[in-house]
């Protein structure tokens, strides 16, 4: 599960304050890996293949 530890999404594996499509899917064993990739997609509103606090926080807010 995401979540945010200070001002970074807990699954940023580089502590680099964005996560990647990798870091986002985490372990793909047993995970649905298109259905994850479709999502990141949706929530990386500035197309740059990385998500920040700011993009989760508002994909959060839609639901």
């Amino acid at each position: 599960m995401l979540g945010w530890h200070s001002s970074r999404p807990s699954g940023d594996l580089n502590k680099d304050g964005l996560l990647t499509l990798e870091e986002y899917i985490g372990n793909p064993k047993g995970r649905n890996v298109p259905a994850l990739t479709r999502q990141f997609k949706r929530r990386d509103t500035n197309k740059d293949s990385r998500l920040t606090v700011q993009e989760l926080k508002a994909a959060m807010k839609e639901k």
